[in-house]
Parts: structure tokens; sequence; C-alpha cells
């Protein structure tokens, strides 16, 4: 299956409304399934003495970057979801920091909510999503398996758990956690993807390989004039947005294009030319017994009712019914056996 592609935008817009709707734009020109913003008050997300757990930019407090990005206000995150929904037909989904916030995307028409990592243990945030009765992607960077499952008591439209590493951005392929996947599919019986923090594209194949259902991917635009926002470090633009979705369609066909006889449709002319048939070496009379000599196997595979080399042992041994000459192949009714 493949993954769906959710474009997160989140402070990436700067509070810019037409800044965001180019974004979702390209987010769709591009292939994404989804796009997500971030809706939060910054009073309500971080004390002041909160100090930054990411390695970026100046030494500001989480409250003072929050304050100083800024939020779309709720006519502009429904203007935005009009435009993702309607004109672009994306999935409209939103992170609250607040549970005010919860209110403004429930307003703002969005379909789906996210609980960020960080929340994965802010029970009143996650009861007011939940009272919402829309589906939610839960993130689960940091969390043990206990925090995990506290959470699955208090949220109960789980749609998607997202594997995610809090190392901001992930530098370091040793703390992907690409890992988890496969160990939080098992225990909670839930769709599992991935929360991508990690620079450019290179993830893409692998996470597909790796059996992710849904892939969140930061972006951001291409003339970014400040340093001030963290997102845009590891956002992507929109041509390496577009290289991204590539290749996970290019790794999803791969995985994609084994049968149950784990044959390829690019394959048949191989199977045809590499394979190999039983040819006559010797002219034989009708009562000959077949010898190892007599046969030859040479390529290409069986076609036209010819014999194919795994009916060697059918082959040798038997009987000519009928007189045969070298250089011809060997036919089913050419054998008294029969093959």
């Amino acid at each position: 299956m493949t993954p769906k592609i959710v474009a997160e935008i989140g402070q990436c817009a700067e509070g810019d409304l037409d800044l965001a709707i180019r974004l979702v734009e390209e987010c769709a020109e591009s292939g994404c399934w989804g796009v997500k913003v971030q809706v939060l008050e910054p009073d309500q997300i971080a004390h002041p003495s909160a100090e930054k757990y990411w390695e970026h930019g100046d030494d500001r407090s989480q409250a003072e970057v929050f304050d100083d990005n800024g939020s779309l206000t709720l006519d502009e995150l429904t203007v935005l979801g009009d435009v993702v929904r309607r004109d672009l037909g994306m999935v409209y989904i939103a992170t609250p920091f607040d549970e005010g916030s919860v209110q403004v995307c429930v307003h703002a028409g969005v379909e789906m909510l996210k609980i960020a990592s960080g929340d994965i243990t802010n029970i009143p945030l996650m009861r007011s999503v939940d009272a919402t009765g829309l589906p939610v992607i839960l993130s689960t960077g940091a969390a043990t398996f206990p925090e995990i499952r506290a959470a699955l008591h208090v949220l109960h439209r789980v749609d998607t758990l997202l594997a995610c590493s809090l190392q901001y951005p992930t530098v370091d392929a040793a703390v992907t956690g690409f890992w988890r996947m496969e160990a939080l599919a098992e225990a909670f019986g839930l769709p599992v993807g991935y929360s991508d923090h990690t620079l450019g594209t290179w993830s893409a194949p692998i996470l597909t390989a790796l059996g992710a259902t849904m892939i969140e991917k930061h972006v951001t635009h291409s003339e970014v004039a400040t340093t001030e926002v963290p997102d845009h470090e590891m956002a992507l633009r929109f041509p390496e947005l577009c290289e991204f979705i590539e290749l996970v369609d290019q790794a999803d066909a791969a995985i994609d294009a084994t049968s149950a006889e784990m044959t390829y449709h690019g394959e048949q002319a191989a199977r045809h030319g590499a394979r190999r048939s039983l040819w006559w070496s010797v002219d034989l009379s009708p009562g000959s017994v077949i010898t190892a000599d007599d046969v030859a196997v040479l390529r290409p595979g069986p076609i036209d009712g010819r014999v194919g080399a795994a009916d060697w042992d059918n082959v040798v041994g038997s009987r000519v019914t009928r007189r045969v000459v070298a250089g011809a192949g060997v036919m089913p009714f050419e054998v008294s056996r029969g093959v």
C-alpha cells in the first residue's frame, strides 16, 4: 500500500495566508495526500523559562519563538481549509497545542487532528481532541510503550500511530527510530507511519520498504528569507518534495510488482529468452530409446508446445514415437512417456 504523504506546513507559513495557500498548492501538485497546519496560542504552549530543545538559531526561549512566528487566525484557517479540501482534494489536518485551539480546528473544518509527540502525556488536550469525534494521528517520538498505551486509553479514534525521532532535525541515522514502526504495529495493532525530521529525501524509499502507511514531512517555500523559524531547516522545498514522492512511488512500485508466484511483468521476455527447452541432437527412428546424448538443452524456453528443460527426466529413457530429426525441438507427442 502506497504511504499517505502528509505535508507538514508547521511554522513555515510564518502566519501568512497567501504563503500558506501557495504551499498547499505545491503540495497538491507534488501528489501529497494531505497537508497539516499547527494551531496554537503562544502563551498556552510554553512557560517563559522553557529553553529550546532543538539545535537551531539564537538563544530565544520556546515561548519567544512561537510568539514571533505567529499562527493563522480562525478565518484564515477556514479559507485555507476550503482550498485544501474543496479546490485541491487533499485531507486537511491540524495539530492543536492547547484546548482552545482544538475548537479553532473544528470550526475551521479540519478533518483529522494530530497529537504531537510532546503532548502524548497531555491528558486535558487529548480529552479535548477525543471529544471532537475526529480521527486522530498520534505521534510517538520519545514515548515509551506504557505512555503510548495510556494515551490510547484516552484517545478512542486513533487512525494512525507515527514513529518519530524528536531530534530536530534528525541528523544521526542511528536515532531515526525507523525500526520502531514494526514494533508499534505489533504492539498496538494499528496502522503505523513515520513523522520524518531527517534532512533531504533519502528516507523515502526506506520508509516505504519498511511498510509506513503514512509519512509526514515538513515543507517550506523556496524563498526562505529568515532562519528564525526552526521548521525551515528540516523542510523540503517544492522540487525536493516532488523528488521525495517520486522515490516513494518508485519504491512502492518495486514492492507491489511482486505477484503470488514471485514473477514480474518486466521479466516475461527474459523468462522465455533465458530459459531452455529440449532439442533433438540426432536423427532417431520410431521406437528408439532416448539417451542423454540424443537431446540438447538450449535456449530459448518452451513455446509453441515445445518440451521444456524441466521435463528432462520424462524424456530421457523413454522411446521415440515417430521419426525425429536433429535440430528440431522436442514435442510432447514424439515421446512415449508423455510430457
